[in-house]
């Protein structure tokens, strides 16, 4: 996590780790922000 204090704070990295342990986890690094995208934002969840 990066503090910056004009914007406030902002991750430098997310892993996303798996319950499933035969996949590798999925690391996202502020390097890559350009290539990546957001398509969809989990709101709630229903029981």
């Amino acid at each position: 996590m990066r503090l910056r204090p004009w914007r406030g704070w902002r991750h430098t990295k997310i892993v996303l780790h798996p319950v499933n342990p035969d996949f590798e986890p999925i690391r996202l690094v502020a390097e890559d922000e350009d290539r990546l995208q957001v398509v969809a934002e989990l709101l709630e969840v229903l029981n």
